[in-house]
């Protein structure tokens, strides 16, 4: 909202000093008097008049729609947790896991787990762990690969516990298997690990130079604001005719879940967990009664990226529209949340 009135307010501006710059040029050419009569002068006198009261009027409304917007801002609840943090909030020193969700795509978890460690600066800060939940072989072999940079958890598959899918959603089971696999990993995280926050990524993602910088700058925005539920890596709409592609450490709070590399805590976790449906997780926490009137940060440029081996798999449907978003391709250095505004 104040972009788009400044930006008004530059093209007004503008205009006003371009007529009155011709209106100076004209002055200095001296025409003659007689090239123009008497009633000329007052017609183009009065119109330059008019429009001079226009630009001051315009100015005005501008000045007076920027104290409503200024007003009501003030009276949101969110307001108030803004203006009581004190930048640089301290830094986070809690470790944070990165749990990758994986099943049966060895090569694209490969890929993954070889961008978390290029981009991780501290393995006790950021300890990757890897959890599946089917069968498949290979998985365990490239965790291997890893060593003790990563660590391995393996849950019953579904297949094998035989999984419970109404008749009327059978071709939806997969979605079943993903929402039982992400509460047996939350549960091992929060309940068993005893950790107080987690990020999610699933094998099929990319991830930014800065991907750890910008979680660990955002960590404690969860602990000292309570109308934030998680915060995402993720832009659904970063697109770049919508974004902004020069402002990488811009953020928004927004009222949609977007996951796709996201953190939550374990306070939320105890809040959801005990209630954690049988599948369409991610519907779940959109629904009011989970989100409860509070949001979830999200960047101008995502510091997420879909790759082509989400093509296999449950998020096949959705790489097209994925690939077309920005993301941040560079290493910003984030020491502490600068800008974060309320209301997408």
């Amino acid at each position: 909202m104040n972009r788009r009135i400044e930006r008004r307010l530059l093209i007004i501006l503008t205009f006003g000093f371009f007529c009155s710059f011709i209106l100076v040029i004209h002055n200095s050419l001296q025409v003659p008097k007689t090239s123009l009569d008497s009633s000329e002068f007052r017609q183009l006198n009065e119109k330059l008049n008019k429009f001079e009261n226009s630009l001051i009027k315009e100015r005005e409304e501008l000045e007076d729609l920027q104290l409503e917007v200024d007003r009501k801002f003030a009276q949101h609840p969110h307001a108030q947790i803004l203006k009581n943090l004190v930048l640089p909030l301290k830094p986070w020193l809690e470790p944070i896991p990165i749990v990758v969700f994986a099943c049966n795509r060895p090569v694209a978890l490969r890929e993954h787990l070889r961008k978390l460690i290029s981009f991780r600066k501290d393995i006790n800060q950021f300890p990757i762990i890897v959890s599946q939940d089917c069968d498949n072989t290979q998985i365990k072999s490239v965790v291997v690969e890893f060593g003790e940079n990563v660590q391995y958890i393996k849950h019953i598959s579904s297949e094998t516990a035989r999984i419970k899918v109404p008749k009327e959603h059978r071709q939806f089971a997969v979605y079943y298997k993903i929402s039982r696999h992400y509460k047996l990993a939350l549960s091992h995280i929060f309940d068993k690990m005893g950790y107080s926050s987690v990020i999610i990524t699933e094998d099929d993602l990319n991830i930014a130079p800065d991907f750890f910088d910008y979680f660990l700058a955002t960590r404690p925005l969860l602990e000292v604001d309570k109308t934030l539920f998680c915060v995402s890596a993720w832009n659904d709409n970063g697109v770049p005719e919508f974004i902004d592609e020069t402002a990488n450490e811009l953020l928004y709070r927004s009222d949609f879940f977007a996951g796709l590399g996201w953190m939550m805590t374990r306070d939320f976790w105890q809040e959801i967990g005990p209630k954690w449906p049988p599948g369409f997780w991610d519907d779940f926490i959109r629904e009011p009664a989970q989100r409860k009137n509070r949001s979830c940060i999200r960047p101008e440029l995502s510091r997420t990226g879909m790759t082509n081996f989400g093509q296999k798999g449950a998020s096949g449907i959705f790489i097209a529209p994925s690939n077309s978003t920005k993301w941040n391709g560079y290493d910003t250095k984030w020491e502490a949340p600068r800008n974060v505004l309320d209301g997408l």
